[in-house]
């Protein structure tokens, strides 16, 4: 049982991070159909909703929705200016998840193959598949609960305001914007529910079009995913998990404009 993204894994050369997937042949597509994730009805699976799944750099979103169509999209993937994407239907057989690509403008994926993959459990955060890889061995592939970003939600407006840390300063403005000093500034978007944060940085500035075109990076915002640890009237404690950072960051609150802030390799300089 194989699937798209564990195809992607199979043609990564470590070092140069070639595909040898780029050769397949594709099947065009228009207007990318958006999996129905809410039609108003209890979820028709538990596996319905936002699945994400990093390798290196390279960041895979399923989206499964309960009209039983599912989207496949791709970012930062070497080579590609902007994301990629693919689609079509799903069920599940007993304990197996079965798709069938209808469409795409992705190398990564073939317009009728059918892929199936083993669901060892469906946890409210956590999604764990078993895939055979090209060896013929079974392995487990774990993703985690993708919520849909809406730019300034929340469901606790302590969230808001200015935080302070000894990296730096992070602000999350009403309404949904982002900005964060430390080793240089960066502004953005953030999404707030239950006890994720999610930070969509802006890519940095580059004046070279064939560099940004080159390296999906630097040509398309970069989500960065949190636990909130602890969140109170003065205090934030956050831990990123996406991409993985090391060690929790406490922030106190205090005024807009402070310096520094979580470092975005998730480690002390």
């Amino acid at each position: 049982m194989r699937i798209a993204v564990i195809a992607l894994v199979c043609g990564l050369i470590i070092g140069g991070l070639v595909m040898f997937l780029v050769t397949r042949h594709v099947g065009k597509s228009g207007a990318a159909p958006q999996a129905v994730v809410d039609d108003g009805k209890p979820p028709i699976h538990a596996i319905v909703g936002s699945w994400r799944l990093r390798i290196d750099s390279i960041v895979a979103n399923y989206r499964f929705g309960n009209d039983n169509t599912f989207l496949l999209t791709f970012t930062n993937v070497p080579g590609a200016a902007s994301e990629q994407q693919a689609g079509g239907s799903w069920r599940v057989d007993g304990d197996t998840l079965v798709m069938v690509n209808k469409w795409s403008n992705t190398p990564l994926t073939v317009v009728g193959e059918e892929e199936s993959a083993r669901i060892i459990s469906v946890a409210p955060g956590k999604l764990v598949l078993e895939n055979i890889n090209r060896k013929g061995k079974p392995e487990n592939l774990t993703f985690q609960r993708d919520e849909l970003f809406v730019k300034g939600r929340l469901d606790n407006p302590k969230i808001v305001g200015s935080w302070q840390s000894s990296f730096g300063t992070l602000d999350l403005q009403s309404g949904g914007d982002v900005r964060r000093v430390g080793g240089g500034e960066s502004t953005g978007e953030w999404s707030q529910h239950g006890t994720t944060l999610v930070l969509r940085m802006n890519p940095p500035a580059v004046k070279s079009a064939a560099r940004r075109a080159a390296n999906a990076a630097l040509a398309a915002p970069r989500d960065e995913i949190y636990e909130i640890l602890n969140l109170d009237d003065q205090t934030l404690i956050v831990r990123r998990t996406d991409p993985p950072g090391q060690g929790n960051i406490a922030f106190q609150r205090g005024t807009p404009g402070g310096s520094v802030v979580a470092p975005r390799s998730g480690s002390r300089k």
